[in-house]
């Protein structure tokens, strides 16, 4: 709480680690409100979300968990799964074009599409800062067919972004687990068929 609008302050006060600064003046009715609000949602720190606010993908590190707990089930005798980076061709010119608010959008629809089309099983994240699914319990021959199936809906469908109608080009790269295949090991076949 300070007193006066000055800006300094509360640049000072923030930068010291406040989550709201506000006017000693502030009514009691707006204090009660604040203080409701902050312990009904307390803020979490964007390093320490499971989900990207923006894109709705689950984050790097939330990502790996996942993959990490699936490569656990397959080495304990589970059915194989697969994983897949998901890359598009037109996105880094569109990204140098019009900015990371303009790809973060684009990248939204495309998660929500993805998400649409799959399992409640199945993950959408990141991983090598690149868009990945997780589908847990998909050989190899029925991921063939669920990504040719998911390749083809990212393809025929128009997004916008801005204003602007974009259609894209996507690019997929997949590899399929095993029981002794280590979760780095997997990352880099998926991401060495990608780059192929």
């Amino acid at each position: 709480v300070l007193s006066g609008g000055d800006g300094a302050a509360t640049l000072d006060a923030l930068a010291a680690g406040a989550d709201d600064v506000i006017d000693r003046g502030v009514s009691g009715e707006e204090l009660r409100a604040r203080m409701r609000v902050r312990l009904d949602r307390p803020p979490v720190p964007r390093r320490q979300l499971a989900t990207d606010p923006v894109t709705g993908a689950l984050t790097e590190g939330a990502f790996r968990t996942a993959l990490d707990i699936e490569v656990e089930r397959v080495a304990r005798g589970g059915r194989p799964g697969t994983l897949a980076f998901v890359s598009f061709h037109e996105l880094p010119a569109l990204h140098a074009e019009l900015g990371s608010r303009a790809r973060d959008e684009l990248l939204a629809q495309v998660v929500r599409l993805i998400k649409a089309d799959g399992r409640k099983l199945d993950a959408v994240g990141v991983a090598r800062s690149q868009l990945a699914l997780l589908l847990p319990d998909t050989p190899p021959h029925g991921a063939q067919v669920r990504l040719e199936r998911l390749m083809r809906k990212l393809h025929d469908r128009t997004y916008r972004v801005g204003r602007r109608e974009v259609r894209l080009t996507p690019i997929i790269g997949h590899a399929g687990s095993l029981p002794d295949l280590a979760s780095d090991t997997l990352l880099d076949r998926a991401w060495a068929a990608l780059q192929h």
